[in-house]
């Protein structure tokens, strides 16, 4: 029916997506240099900003837990 429009970055990627936020980037500037929607970088620097690189680590979403 329909098809899942949302792309899963690799932490590989992710980690390169950090450096320009360490150097001060903002998330307009690191959506275009990645050609990703505006609305990802936004969220990986607020992620960044609370919780350090490991929360931006392949956050996918979708959260199980072992109780």
């Amino acid at each position: 029916m329909g098809e899942d429009r949302r792309r899963h970055y690799d932490d590989g990627f992710r980690r390169e997506a950090l450096e320009p936020v360490r150097a001060g980037a903002g998330s307009r500037t690191l959506a275009r240099r990645l050609a990703m929607p505006r609305q990802t970088p936004k969220q990986w620097i607020l992620l960044y900003g609370s919780n350090g690189e490991e929360a931006v680590m392949g956050a996918t979403g979708n959260r199980r837990y072992d109780w």
